[in-house]
């Protein structure tokens, strides 16, 4: 696992255009995880006792979530979810439009992959454009293109 494409494919991309609390947020970021299996609802629950004990640590610079909860808790394989809603989600005092669910089997498999995406982060324009995507597959093709041309 090296890019965020390994990670990412259509099928766990979901574009919404919903109001949503920060908790709905969270419950549909998993429920594309369960839905590949890729984790269980114990996991969900670690994400949730995380943010009890931590709070809204995981918001990179106002832009985006990366939500992650025990590595030892209900996962089944390393993947990874990303819903980008039309609308905002309030996290506490941040507002946010893309949602990034990780799951990892270890605390190391999946640094390579979140390196490349801060990268993206960091250097591009890439969240802007992410926010535009209209369908999945678009959102996808926005991801590979970013990466063939940046990482």
């Amino acid at each position: 696992i090296a890019k965020l494409s390994d990670l990412l494919s259509e099928n766990v991309i979901k574009i919404v255009d919903e109001e949503m609390t920060w908790e709905e947020a969270i419950i549909q970021s998993c429920n594309i995880m369960e839905n590949i299996n890729a984790i269980n609802r114990n996991y969900m629950e670690s994400i949730f006792d995380i943010i009890e004990q931590n709070g809204f640590y995981f918001i990179v610079d106002g832009k985006f979530a990366l939500l992650h909860g025990n590595c030892e808790v209900g996962v089944y394989k390393t993947a990874m979810s990303m819903i980008i809603n039309q609308k905002k989600v309030k996290f506490g005092d941040k507002e946010i439009q893309v949602i990034f669910c990780l799951s990892s089997k270890d605390q190391k498999e999946h640094i390579p992959a979140i390196i490349n995406l801060m990268k993206l982060e960091k250097t591009t324009d890439f969240m802007k454009y992410i926010v535009k995507s209209q369908t999945s597959q678009e959102a996808y093709e926005v991801l590979m293109d970013y990466e063939r041309r940046f990482i």
